[in-house]
């Protein structure tokens, strides 16, 4: 069973032992191919195929998975930046840390669950999520911040009871938070998984700056936003940078 779980999770087999590529780049397919295949040599493993620009969503969002943390930049993968207030990231992501230990199912969980309110930008998927932990309060005062990437691999629209009752072992909100969030008897759950947290959140300064680069003006968004690719590398290069 661990054999074939790695399989599926990318590993290959070479002379007897199970090898798998990660490769911490984010840059476009010329680039990352580049890369695994220097990697492949170096391990003596399969070169892998060569790649293209332009890979569609689903393609990018595979290799993205098995050759994580990679970061296909010139890939039809859609970017979002998707707001999230610090009592459920404490519980869901770990950020901020908590009075309380967190629950063990979901820190040890490589796929989670987060529910939001139908409208506003539509979401699809596969896509990568940075995710934007909003202003604290009193029980979480800690600052707003870009705090970590997540694979969204499903986002599903549904009803609340129908879609908690499938995923409530993956999130944290109870039924009547998710039944709170209906918009004309639907709501959204985001499934994703590979979570990377930064070393250190991207706070208000940091993102004005970077959203001036790309020519964007940088406000607190109260719903997803969609980021360019540019954009995106650059928010997720300072977060992993510190």
């Amino acid at each position: 069973m661990v054999r074939i779980a790695a399989l599926n999770d990318g590993f290959v087999e070479s002379a007897g032992h199970l090898c798998a590529l990660t490769l911490p780049v984010v840059d476009s397919a010329d680039v990352v191919e580049r890369e695994a295949i220097e990697a492949a040599r170096t391990a003596g493993i399969p070169e892998p195929p060569l790649l293209r620009p332009g890979l569609t969503a689903t393609a990018a969002a595979e290799l993205e998975r098995v050759w994580w943390p990679v970061k296909i930049i010139d890939a039809e993968l859609p970017c979002y930046l998707v707001p999230i207030q610090q009592r459920f990231s404490s519980d869901l992501l770990g950020v901020p840390r908590g009075l309380l230990p967190r629950n063990d199912d979901l820190g040890l969980q490589r796929e989670h669950v987060y529910y939001r309110r139908t409208g506003g930008t539509p979401i699809r998927h596969p896509a990568r999520i940075l995710w934007y932990m909003s202003q604290g309060t009193n029980h979480a005062p800690e600052p707003s911040a870009v705090i970590g990437c997540s694979q969204l691999d499903v986002a599903t629209d549904g009803q609340a009871e129908d879609l908690h009752s499938r995923y409530r072992h993956l999130g944290v909100w109870t039924l009547s938070q998710v039944k709170d969030a209906e918009h004309n008897g639907a709501v959204q759950a985001l499934r994703f998984s590979n979570t990377k947290i930064f070393s250190s959140g991207l706070t208000h300064h940091t993102l004005a700056t970077a959203f001036a680069r790309h020519g964007r003006t940088w406000q607190p968004p109260p719903g997803p936003l969609r980021l360019e690719p540019r954009l995106f590398a650059d928010l997720y290069n300072l977060g992993e940078s510190g």
